[in-house]
């Protein structure tokens, strides 16, 4: 039952060597050329795909995401995961019009049309290509398709739009993962996320000119955007009146933003012509690096992500001492209460669902960057493994809000009823001399942590922590692979002490660095 976090705990802290005979890493790059019609709601693009083999495998096909169909009807495993485990009929009581789906896709090589089937009626969001002639060991070869997607309403899941706010997420035709194991052609679903290769991205997106844009990568050279951008953040910082939440007319006029990167495993983008706009340059304590940061947040959430951008350096920096250094130019959190499964992170940009207090945001805000580390950073497979990123990064957030905020009582925010000692809300915030305040620190956010998990333990209904996600419930997905793992770290690092224990961390993060950790 153990033997995957033995292994895990070996690799991790006696410095397992990447350089396996067995281990191999796919290579693929993407030029991606998009244009919004926020009438219809629908991309239209064209994409080309250079897919490096480094395996000692010759390849005749390869497996290719199309995940918008993921969102098509209510038999895809969205779906009915959506329905079966998390009891939510969505999929099957909304009309076709807020649906999604992605079409339009013509595979080829060299101009040469390539054969495609679905991999099965159920499996309408997972493609195989035949190649027309094998794809040879250390041989490269580029694929190219057009494609349209019709964007679902953001009630669904990741990808969707919100009258005209859009959250562009596992959007485009990808290359599944191959490794080892073989093909990892998985379905989109939400408990459970991905598992990617790493690549270099180079992405034009065109859309009318007033929208504000927070995507993966650099902007390239677009002196009238970074113009826009700055009078963005003056507009920003002038501001008293955040009551309008409405949406401005789009404007006649578009613009191209072209954005590129490399060594990421993921590209995501998010827009809205109501966003404000902060920025800020920070430090990083060891290399004196700058990296830019922007909070995208509109004038509903205002009052919460007014000290968002300090947040963010602060994370920042502490990640970056803990787990090594951020390595790209730029982070983006973007406000997005009206997407139905935010508070997620993809390379470089994170987007963050409704919070109810500035604390709140802020240990948010610090899990979704920390993944910048895990996996976008240091790959794995999410869908099998869910507990190492997520036990990682939970445990990071634990750490993070115990330094932060050691007055934190869980029982003064349980129901405002301590489940021990009979004390209400009002009673436990009355404490307020120094002998209950050291009373009540047991009630910590270690503290909170163990309880969630001991809500399942104690009523028999837990997994085990290296359970597949697929196989969690719903309520253990989160008990399990976050509270449950993060407690685990935490006890991890007491025993070894902090010194050694990021010590062990920061070497983990040399050796495997845009990489993926080799389950075999």
């Amino acid at each position: 039952m153990y033997k995957p976090l033995y292994l895990f705990l070996f690799i991790v802290f006696t410095s397992f060597c990447v350089a396996q005979k067995k281990y191999f890493q796919q290579v693929v790059d993407f030029n991606i050329n998009v244009q919004l019609d926020d009438v219809n709601h629908s991309l239209s693009g064209m994409e080309t795909v250079t897919y490096t083999n480094h395996s000692t495998q010759t390849l005749n096909y390869i497996y290719f995401h199309l995940w918008p169909n993921a969102y098509k009807n209510g038999e895809t495993y969205l779906a009915q995961q959506q329905y079966k485990v998390n009891r939510n009929p969505i999929m099957q009581s909304l009309s076709e019009q807020n649906l999604g789906y992605i079409d339009s896709l013509d595979f080829s090589v060299n101009g040469k049309k390539l054969q495609w089937t679905y991999c099965s009626n159920d499996s309408v969001d997972i493609a195989k290509i035949y190649l027309s002639s094998p794809l040879l060991p250390e041989q490269s070869i580029i694929i190219s398709t057009p494609f349209y997607i019709k964007i679902p309403s953001s009630e669904i899941s990741r990808l969707g739009h919100y009258n005209q706010q859009y959250f562009i997420t596992q959007w485009y035709p990808k290359p599944a993962s191959f490794d080892n194991e073989g093909w990892h052609t998985m379905p989109y679903l939400e408990n459970g996320e991905y598992y990617n290769e790493f690549g270099s991205y180079d992405v034009h997106i065109t859309l009318p000119k007033n929208y504000v844009v927070g995507a993966t990568g650099i902007l390239q050279n677009n002196p009238e955007e970074q113009a826009f951008m700055d009078q963005k953040i003056l507009e920003t910082k002038n501001k008293t009146d955040f009551t309008d939440y409405s949406f401005p007319v789009s404007s006649s006029e578009f613009k191209t933003l072209h954005f590129k990167q490399n060594n990421i495993n993921d590209f995501a983008w998010f827009c809205d012509k109501r966003y404000n706009v902060e920025r800020k340059e920070v430090k990083l304590l060891k290399s004196n690096k700058s990296v830019t940061t922007f909070a995208l947040y509109t004038n509903e959430e205002q009052i919460i992500w007014r000290n968002s951008i300090s947040f963010m350096e602060d994370a920042i920096q502490k990640l970056s001492t803990w787990l090594g250094e951020y390595p790209f130019d730029q982070f983006i959190a973007v406000e997005g209460i009206n997407s139905s499964s935010s508070d997620m992170e993809y390379p470089m940009i994170t987007v963050i669902g409704s919070q109810t207090s500035n604390r709140e945001l802020d240990l948010v805000l610090l899990h979704e960057m920390a993944h910048s580390w895990f996996p976008m950073l240091i790959s794995t497979n999410e869908r099998m493994d869910p507990w190492i990123d997520e036990g990682i990064i939970s445990s990071n957030e634990l750490r993070y809000s115990e330094l932060k905020y050691p007055e934190y009582n869980f029982l003064s925010e349980l129901w405002g009823i301590s489940l021990f000692n009979g004390q209400t809300r009002s009673s436990v915030e009355n404490n307020k001399n120094e002998k209950n305040k050291k009373r009540d620190g047991r009630y910590n956010y270690t503290y909170s942590y163990n309880y969630q998990y001991e809500l399942s333990r104690r009523k028999n209904r837990h997994q085990a922590i290296q359970t597949v996600s697929e196989n969690f419930t719903e309520l253990n997905y989160g008990r399990m692979s976050y509270f449950g793992s993060a407690i685990l770290f935490k006890h991890l690092r007491i025993y070894l002490g902090n010194e050694l224990y990021d010590a062990c961390m920061l070497k983990l993060y040399d050796q495997f660095q845009f990489k993926h950790i080799d389950r075999k």
